[in-house]
């Protein structure tokens, strides 16, 4: 997906990645993942998103990911003009921007989640609040990126 302000430059703006999970019951719902997975890209774009990608989880372990089958992955840019001003760490205004964008990617996949279930089908939203980051390694058991990557989103 292209985005105009990422016009002339190299490569995109840094992206903040969220997912979340669902799980559908059989192949014979195949025609109705189809329709579920162009309306969550619509809405989900017409929200904020600047890409949104699907994942087939398995291969992944069971308890990893839930006992569910398929991840979204969310991405939002952020904002370019904030990044360049990052010279020797972390700024104020990246750590607001860094904010605004978690808060922006929750309010999403909590839309995501209600469009999902709407369809018939389980989600388990990976908000802020709800993943549990192990303390030692500063990871996730299991992290967007993952989700993201499996997606095609990077």
């Amino acid at each position: 997906m292209e985005c105009s302000s990422w016009e002339g430059r190299s490569r995109p703006p840094p992206i903040r990645l969220h997912a979340s999970m669902f799980r559908a019951q059989e192949v014979e719902e195949e025609e109705g993942m189809k329709d579920l997975s162009n309306t969550l890209r619509e809405e989900l774009t017409k929200k904020g998103a600047n890409l949104v990608g699907f994942a087939d989880l398995q291969g992944i372990e069971e308890h990893k990911r839930e006992s569910m089958r398929f991840g979204v992955s969310v991405a939002v840019a952020l904002s370019p003009d904030i990044i360049k001003g990052i010279k020797d760490g972390p700024t104020l205004e990246y750590y607001n921007e860094y904010n605004r964008i978690n808060d922006l990617l929750d309010g999403i996949i909590a839309y995501a989640t209600d469009l999902i279930k709407d369809h018939g089908f389980n989600a388990i939203p990976k908000l802020r609040k709800n993943v549990k980051i192990d303390e030692k390694t500063q990871s996730t058991i299991l992290p967007h990126k993952t989700v993201a990557t499996r997606a095609g989103l990077g």
